[in-house]
C-alpha cells in the first residue's frame, strides 16, 4: 500500500536539492525557524525556497513539523486536531508546492525529525527519493541539551514538578536519539553535522546552518535572526522557585506563563513584599490560590542544588551507552 502512495506521490517536476536542518531540539531551532519564514522571499531571490506546505496554521507556524510528526504513531496533544492530517496528505501537499517552486534548492526544518525512530526515517528517505537530499543536524553537549530541555519544562507547559535529577532519570532513554539514524538511512556523506555551544556571537547559530544549507556567507549574514536569537536560560534560583510553583494548583496557564516571564525578568523577589509585587495585577489568580503561592515562596529558603559538572559527566558516560533510537 504505502509503494502505490509512494508511486503517485513522486515529483513530477525537476530533481532539487533538498536541505533538511533535523534539529537537534534546542539548539537555536526557533530563532532559525523564524528568520527563515521572516526572509522566505529574498531567500527566494537568492535561490533557497523555504515551502510553506507542513507548517502549522495555527501558532507561529514558522516551520514544517507537520512532515515529521504526521510520521509519528500519534500526533502529540498539542496539535489541535484539525491539523493531524494523514502523512501521505502533508507531503503530497510538499511535494506539489515543490514543483511549482521557482528554481533553487529546498530549505526545511522541524526539530521534530530527530526524534522519529527508524521506520518513520526510512519513510522520510521514500518521500523524497526523487530529489538529492542534505540532512543537516546541530548537536549539543547532551548535557547541557538535557538542562536546557529542564528548564522549559518547568517555565512553560506541562510547568513539571520535577527536581533535575528525577527528570534526568526519566529523560535518559529519549536524550540517546541523534543523527545516526540518518546517516544509516541516507549515508553519512549526506549528513552535514554542526556543534551548538550557545553560541554568543551575533546572530548565533544561524548563519552556520545558512550556508551548510548551500546558501552563501554573504546571503547568510543579511539573515537577520532578530532579537530573541539569544534566548538566554533563567537563573537556577528562579527555575527552582518556578518549579515549587508550579506545585500550586488552579493558576490558568497563561497567567502563570506571564507570571514566570515577569520571574525571568526581575528574579527571585528578596521578600515577600517583592514577591506580592511580582503577581499584582493578575486578577484571575484566585485569593486562597494567591496565599498558596506566597506560602510557597516563604518556604523556598534554598534553591535546589544546580547540576554539577560530576553529574553532568555522569549522565553523559550513561548516554554514550544507550544505543541509537533506544
Amino acid at each position: 500500500m504505502f509503494g502505490s502512495l509512494l508511486t503517485r506521490l513522486k515529483p513530477g517536476g525537476r530533481r532539487r536539492r533538498i536541505h533538511l536542518h533535523i534539529g537537534a531540539p534546542k539548539t537555536g531551532t526557533t530563532t532559525l525557524q523564524t528568520a527563515l519564514a521572516t526572509h522566505r522571499r529574498m531567500l527566494a531571490r537568492e535561490g533557497a525556497i523555504y515551502p510553506r506546505a507542513g507548517c502549522l496554521a495555527s501558532g507561529a507556524g514558522v516551520a514544517q513539523h507537520l512532515l515529521a510528526l504526521s510520521l509519528r504513531a500519534e500526533y502529540p496533544a498539542f496539535i489541535a486536531p484539525p491539523e493531524r492530517q494523514p502523512a501521505e496528505q502533508v507531503w503530497a501537499a510538499l511535494l506539489a508546492e515543490i514543483d511549482r517552486a521557482p528554481a533553487g534548492d529546498i530549505l526545511l526544518s522541524s526539530e521534530a525529525f530527530f526524534h522519529l525512530d527508524t521506520q518513520a526515517v526510512a519513510r522520510v528517505a521514500e518521500y523524497l527519493s526523487g530529489h538529492e537530499v542534505h540532512v543537516v543536524a546541530v548537536e549539543r553537549n547532551p548535557l547541557q541539551r538535557l538542562r536546557s530541555r529542564y528548564i522549559q519544562s518547568v517555565k512553560a507547559p506541562p510547568f513539571g514538578r520535577l527536581d533535575f535529577h528525577a527528570y534526568a532519570l526519566r529523560a535518559t532513554r529519549r536524550q540517546a536519539d541523534d543523527a545516526r539514524l540518518w546517516e544509516a538511512t541516507f549515508g553519512s556523506a549526506a549528513v552535514t553535522r554542526l556543534r551548538y555551544d550557545a553560541p554568543t556571537e551575533p546572530g548565533g547559530l544561524v548563519p552556520s546552518v545558512l550556508v551548510a544549507c548551500g546558501l552563501s556567507p554573504a546571503t547568510a549574514a543579511r539573515i537577520d535572526p532578530g532579537p530573541q536569537w539569544l534566548n538566554r536560560s533563567p537563573g537556577w534560583p528562579v527555575v527552582s522557585l518556578m518549579r515549587r510553583l508550579n506545585a500550586v494548583r488552579h493558576v490558568p496557564a497563561e497567567t502563570r506563563q506571564r507570571l514566570y516571564v515577569r520571574l525571568v525578568e526581575h528574579g527571585v523577589p528578596a521578600d515577600l513584599a517583592g514577591f506580592d509585587a511580582l503577581t499584582e495585577g493578575f486578577e484571575d489568580i484566585r485569593p486562597p490560590v494567591r496565599l498558596r503561592l506566597r506560602e510557597v515562596f516563604l518556604r523556598h529558603r534554598e534553591p535546589d542544588p544546580e547540576p554539577s559538572e560530576t553529574m553532568l559527566q555522569a549522565f553523559a558516560d550513561i548516554q554514550s551507552r544507550v544505543p541509537s533510537g533506544a
